[in-house]
């Protein structure tokens, strides 16, 4: 990681900790409507109604691309019970973006994201890479984690959103383990 993004990070991360941006648990999710690879439009409204878990990150970002295999565990473990996984691609190339989900094909959403909706999400500044969120079928954020954090938790937050389980999970990470 170059000093610049290092700095991102923390700037980043330090936002998130006073609490200035919208993208907190408990907030409902900004809308977007993001091209796929295919140019085709892609909206959190056509999710409506069922969980979907966005992941926010960027190919040059080594923690997102190690992010990529827990995303593709999780549209096939939860897929077939409504859940959406949506990759949104931020400050990247297209052309490298292609390359990656070409060479590693897995059936995600991969969306091209813009400072819009990077905003709208997370207010100005930069956004630590990789950030996913869970969003319940009603469309409210609960469930935050920057970086990789930890592999059960997000099945839990989903497992919560979908009223399995005992409902039990922690509301936001901002560091965790590097399981995917």
């Amino acid at each position: 990681m170059t000093l610049p993004r290092t700095i991102a990070l923390a700037v980043a991360t330090a936002g998130v900790l006073a609490g200035c941006d919208p993208a907190r648990p408990g907030r409902r999710a900004p809308p977007f409507v993001l091209p796929d690879l295919k140019g085709q439009p892609v909206s959190l409204a056509s999710c409506a109604g069922h969980p979907v878990v966005i992941a926010f990150w960027a190919s040059w970002a080594a923690p997102s691309r190690m992010a990529w295999p827990r995303w593709v565990r999780l549209q096939r473990t939860w897929g077939s019970r409504g859940v959406r996984v949506l990759t949104i691609a931020v400050e990247d190339d297209p052309a490298a973006v292609t390359r990656l989900a070409r060479d590693h094909p897995n059936g995600l959403a991969v969306l091209l994201g813009d400072a819009a909706t990077v905003e709208r999400y997370f207010g100005r500044g930069d956004v630590a890479l990789p950030t996913e969120l869970v969003v319940d079928g009603r469309g409210v954020i609960v469930r935050r984690t920057v970086g990789l954090g930890a592999a059960g938790e997000t099945d839990a937050a989903l497992a919560a959103a979908l009223g399995e389980g005992n409902g039990r999970m922690a509301s936001s990470t901002l560091t965790g383990g590097t399981n995917p």
